[in-house]
């Protein structure tokens, strides 16, 4: 945790950013630990909200806070409910259940990171993007679907899980980037495809032949996919 911080402090005194670890509320009554990343430029300027993948936190993330920083983006990242930092529980006692399908669940997180950014005068609230892993991925297609996110890239989806949480099955998919390594036999670049196929207007996918990696792992196999997603929010944010 030391390290992960020291990371952090780094990355933001280069760049001259701001850096705020601070609790975000969900209507339902969730206490989210969340972190909030600033550019020197005060905007108002694009965000992305980058969500990580079941299991782990928002520390996933640090690797690419710096490239974010670079070009101006303010960045949201948080715990989704139940994971990391954040409690398992709500205020009012409600706990986790079935987070990576319930269409009540880790989408009122998203909600509330979405409304917190266009309260914000630093941000132009037309143009927020996620980045997201797993089941990251798949509410960052939720987001760009029925949320009135601009664009979205989903890295290791999974079509029947993006459905049930948007408790919609002939949700209309919009504006997203999608990324698959060959883990599963295959099984996720079908999925990746398949969303690929279902999304309207600007769509890209990249599948990786040579990685087996899930989520954020990909990376280890293709570095250059930071780029590739950093040209993808220029072309669409």
């Amino acid at each position: 945790m030391k390290y992960l911080l020291a990371m952090v402090i780094f990355t933001v005194s280069l760049l001259n950013a701001h850096s705020e670890e601070f609790t975000l509320n969900t209507e339902d009554g969730f206490a989210l630990a969340a972190t909030l990343l600033t550019p020197a430029d005060k905007g108002p300027n694009p965000a992305v909200i980058l969500i990580h993948q079941g299991g782990s936190n928002r520390s996933e993330w640090l690797f690419f806070h710096e490239q974010l920083l670079s070009q101006d983006y303010v960045i949201l990242s948080y715990d989704i409910r139940g994971m990391g930092a954040s409690p398992k529980e709500s205020n009012a006692g409600k706990t986790v259940d079935n987070i990576y399908n319930a269409p009540d669940q880790a989408t009122l997180d998203l909600k509330a990171a979405i409304t917190l950014l266009e309260a914000r005068e630093d941000v132009d609230k037309n143009r927020i993007a996620i980045i997201g892993a797993s089941v990251g991925g798949n509410l960052a297609v939720v987001g760009a679907g029925i949320m009135n996110i601009k664009t979205a890239v989903a890295m290791s989806g999974k079509t029947d899980a993006v459905l049930n949480l948007a408790g919609d099955k002939n949700m209309p998919l919009h504006s997203t980037y999608y990324i698959s390594s060959m883990e599963s036999n295959g099984e996720r670049t079908g999925w990746a495809r398949e969303m690929y196929d279902m999304t309207e207007g600007r769509r890209k996918i990249s599948i990786i032949d040579d990685s087996m990696g899930h989520g954020v792992s990909i990376f280890k196999d293709a570095p250059e996919l930071k780029d590739k997603i950093i040209q993808w929010l220029k072309e669409t944010l």
